[in-house]
């Protein structure tokens, strides 16, 4: 999903942006979040960004608030095929042992 972790409640706003991630379920992939940072005051959106008009960034827009959201992690989700789950957490290590070598501090 394009987006960070999001406030309570503000579910019912993003389905058709979530709907890309929803085939993982039905397929029974494998799948697993890896925080990678966390959501600045400084992360607003920009001039190109708020021209653009397609379907995800009128949900997107609708919900996101860099001040609000202050705080929220935004993950990198890794998806293995069925029955690869023990691929899936090797993987996860992995970009989480990368990005403490780039300095984000473990969460």
């Amino acid at each position: 999903m394009p987006i960070p972790a999001i406030p309570h409640n503000e579910t019912a706003n993003i389905l058709p942006v979530a709907a890309s991630t929803f085939l993982y379920n039905v397929l029974d992939y494998a799948v697993g979040s890896v925080p990678v940072t966390r959501v600045t005051e400084k992360d607003t959106t920009s001039a190109a960004y708020d021209s653009w008009k397609g379907v995800v960034h009128w949900y997107m827009y609708k919900i996101y608030d860099a001040k609000k959201m202050s705080g929220l992690p935004v993950g990198v989700q890794v998806v293995g095929r069925v029955l690869e789950e023990e691929k899936v957490v090797g993987m996860m290590k992995i970009v989480d042992s990368a990005l403490r070598v780039q300095g984000r501090e473990k969460s």
